[in-house]
């Protein structure tokens, strides 16, 4: 148990690439890191799924960002068709979202939310 406690608090708190570093850390193999790794993301995305909530209001300030998931052989070159991860965060309530979106609807969502930030930072 104590082995699992504080993978789980390397996983967290060390930046990726992380797999070697764990390993050598808690002398386990790195077959076992990468196990261990991917159980530690699905619970993420079960944590997240389950408190996603819809973000709206009069007077809520929600923060948005975008991220594009994707690869890149050997990370170079022009990046590969990915999809795009949305995150909201409302200020005050502490209250989260989270979706996934492909190319085409996330272009134009992340226009949209240019657009309204910079038309509510003109206005404040």
């Amino acid at each position: 148990m104590k082995i699992i406690c504080r993978f789980c608090s390397l996983w967290l708190i060390l930046p990726h690439p992380r797999c070697r570093l764990i390993a050598r850390e808690l002398s386990i193999g790195k077959y076992s890191v990468v196990d261990w790794s991917s159980f530690c993301r699905e619970v993420c995305e079960f944590w997240l799924e389950q408190r996603s909530e819809i973000l709206c209001g009069s007077g809520v300030v929600v923060e948005i960002d975008e991220a594009k998931i994707g690869h890149r052989k050997y990370n170079r070159g022009r990046s590969v068709d990915g999809f795009w991860v949305f995150g909201g965060f409302e200020r005050g309530s502490g209250r989260t979202s989270c979706a996934c979106a492909d190319a085409e609807f996330a272009d134009a969502a992340i226009g949209y939310s240019k657009l309204n930030t910079a038309w509510h930072n003109d206005n404040v």
